[in-house]
């Protein structure tokens, strides 16, 4: 038999192509790609909605999923800036690294931010120097603190009528607060019959529903009777304001757009100078708060019955602008600012 000889050239070149198969296949980490530690994994950052929105603060989020093998060193964060792309880098760009070599939810609270000022955002994932970026959101700073002085929790105001104002709502500590956002016709403040929610998403007063409140056949006027919350839980002290009160105050007051101590509300001032502050308070519905929209409060004065429903009239403001609004239903929590007599 034929020995082989491994000094023949074509033995000499099988071997060195099975030994550069065997080194290749070692120094890819078996990631199939040959490009490094890059194709061992994928990255999906997500930029998540804003909250807690200030004049100069804001929360962002986002979240970091890694898929594959995760790299052992990296970095996650957000970069915001006036540009519609911010992009590490770029002039006027500020980058906020939140985490590192971690997965999931994050967030963190920007500061020293510029009060009535559109900001773009967005989270990144950096390795090496490289960056990966989430979707861009927006958000637009409240106006600043107008350094409003307007009295605190506990005082009557004389706004120049026939009645001194509370400084808070009622049930509020504090003039940015809003208080209970009770039923009409609740002197207890816990009812919370809500109507109907119709398929298209709009609120419809359910017939007979003021028998939950106010009674089959509820008086004209509550203020400073037993179905007056603010006179109850006072003992007489206090009441609900009248729709002539509510009226006098509207139209006798300058009435402005403000934001005190970072809530957004009313300023209304008196031609004595005197000054009352009534927070964007939103409604209930039911168990849930609506923040957005119109904002309610009640008055004692009850207009009339439509479909069913008993349709008061109260002080709705929505995008800075007041008026009496004489279509509420007393379904809805609303705010009251109580006023007593002088």
């Amino acid at each position: 038999m034929k020995k082989l000889c491994f000094k023949c050239p074509v033995w000499m070149w099988i071997l060195g192509m099975m030994f550069f198969v065997s080194c290749s296949d070692d120094d890819n980490g078996g990631t199939g790609g040959g490009n490094g530690d890059k194709d061992a994994y994928s990255v999906t950052i997500l930029t998540q909605p804003y909250s807690g929105l200030s004049s100069t603060t804001v929360e962002v989020s986002g979240t970091c999923t890694i898929t594959g093998k995760v790299p052992e060193v990296y970095a996650f964060g957000f970069v915001y800036g006036t540009s519609k792309s911010p992009e590490a880098g770029n002039e006027g760009v500020v980058k906020v690294q939140v985490g590192m070599s971690e997965t999931g939810d994050f967030k963190t609270t920007l500061e020293g931010l510029t009060p009535n000022t559109t900001y773009y955002y967005r989270a990144y994932f950096e390795k090496d120097g490289a960056y990966e970026y989430g979707n861009t959101k927006t958000f637009t700073m409240k106006p600043a603190d107008d350094g409003i002085d307007v009295p605190t929790a506990g005082e009557l105001v004389d706004m120049g009528g026939r009645v001194k104002w509370a400084s808070c709502n009622w049930d509020a500590s504090s003039p940015e607060q809003t208080g209970v956002l009770c039923g009409w016709g609740d002197p207890t403040g816990t009812v919370k019959y809500q109507g109907i929610i119709d398929t298209y998403d709009f609120y419809v007063p359910a017939p007979g529903c003021y028998e939950y409140y106010a009674g089959v056949n509820p008086p004209k006027e509550i203020s400073g009777t037993e179905l007056d919350i603010a006179y109850v839980k006072s003992q007489g002290r206090l009441r609900m304001p009248t729709r002539k009160e509510m009226d006098d105050l509207v139209e006798d007051c300058l009435v402005k757009t403000v934001l005190y101590n970072n809530v957004e509300g009313l300023l209304f001032i008196a031609p004595n100078g005197n000054k009352l502050f009534f927070p964007s308070c939103g409604r209930r519905i039911g168990s849930e708060v609506l923040t957005n929209g119109l904002s309610v409060y009640w008055t004692g004065t009850f207009e009339q019955y439509s479909y069913g429903s008993l349709l008061v009239y109260g002080l709705g403001f929505q995008g800075g602008d007041p008026g009496p609004t004489d279509g509420m239903d007393c379904c809805l929590g609303g705010a009251i600012r109580p006023v007593a007599d002088k």
